[in-house]
């Protein structure tokens, strides 16, 4: 007769399972500088802290920087190069595949869950944002972005370049009426956006298709039938700042197990991030049906 058999063991809850990288990877030069700007602003008021994939572009040439070194990536300083936070067709389709298979395998285990959102952005000539859900123009938010740092990161072997972000988020005076002429006036661009939120752990992937639509001289209804249109497809990733602010105040307190998981956080941001550029790199399959925008 064998030894008795181990009772199997319950799977962890959301609540304590530790966080995992869905895409394991090491980059220690980019994970220092990640690290530093997340310490630096995410115990900020407002803060948000996030990457999106898309382009380095020269300013002069507008093309995709081609550097002479042969690194997998490497830091951008140059201030002659520009972001272009777009992803093609085919990226866009491929992370959105990966991001639902990966959701679906995981249930609910780890907090995962998914969602999809349509709304409009309206935007002052200031930079104040005015969030309105798109069915029924109903006021969601009403803020303005202060940016704090940005870093870039080129991949020459990749198809995506990063950009990573930390940024506050403040509250300012909402519009009585968000869909009145008087306020359209000052509205210089509006985008009409349709979100796929994916949440895995502590971090949230957004995909997005977005409809831009510009006017220096203001708009007078929300009725953009008519109007011209830039469409766009983005790609972010944003972290659920509270947990990454404990862990650091645990840290600063002199816990060494803070110190650690603030550490472990950082580099699961970087190695989920990477993950995606490979697999928006990845061949795609010749029989994938093609990506419907509208």
């Amino acid at each position: 007769m064998g030894p008795p058999s181990k009772p199997a063991e319950a799977p962890p809850s959301p609540e304590t399972a530790a966080a995992t990288a869905l895409f394991p990877m090491t980059l220690d030069d980019e994970l220092r500088a990640v690290m530093a700007m997340v310490s630096e602003y995410c115990r900020k008021d407002n803060a948000e802290i996030e990457v999106r994939l898309g382009w380095l572009v020269d300013c002069h040439s507008r093309k995709r920087i081609k550097p002479m070194w042969a690194k997998s990536s490497v830091i951008v300083t140059d201030p002659n190069v520009v972001f272009d936070a777009r992803v093609s067709e085919q990226s866009f389709f491929k992370i959105n595949q990966e991001m639902n298979k990966i959701v679906e395998q995981m249930g609910s285990t780890r907090g995962s869950s998914y969602k999809k959102s349509k709304t409009l952005d309206l935007f002052t000539a200031n930079n104040d944002r005015f969030m309105l859900d798109h069915a029924t123009h109903k006021l969601l938010s009403a803020v303005s972005k202060q940016s704090f740092q940005t870093i870039d990161i080129h991949n020459p072997r990749q198809a995506l370049d990063l950009r990573f972000k930390a940024a506050a988020e403040t509250p300012v005076e909402p519009p009585s009426d968000p869909t009145s002429v008087d306020f359209l006036k000052k509205v210089t661009m509006i985008r009409s956006k349709e979100r796929r939120s994916y949440t895995v752990d502590c971090f949230t992937f957004e995909l997005t298709t977005a409809k831009e639509y510009t006017s220096p001289v203001g708009f007078t209804s929300l009725d953009l039938s008519s109007a011209k249109k830039k469409q766009k497809l983005e790609i972010e990733v944003e972290i659920h700042i509270d947990k990454f602010k404990a862990e650091k105040v645990r840290a600063a307190a002199g816990s060494v197990e803070g110190r650690l998981r603030f550490y472990e956080l950082c580099r699961l941001f970087i190695d989920n991030v990477r993950g995606l550029t490979e697999t928006a790199s990845a061949v795609v399959a010749p029989n994938l049906p093609p990506l419907k925008l509208e």
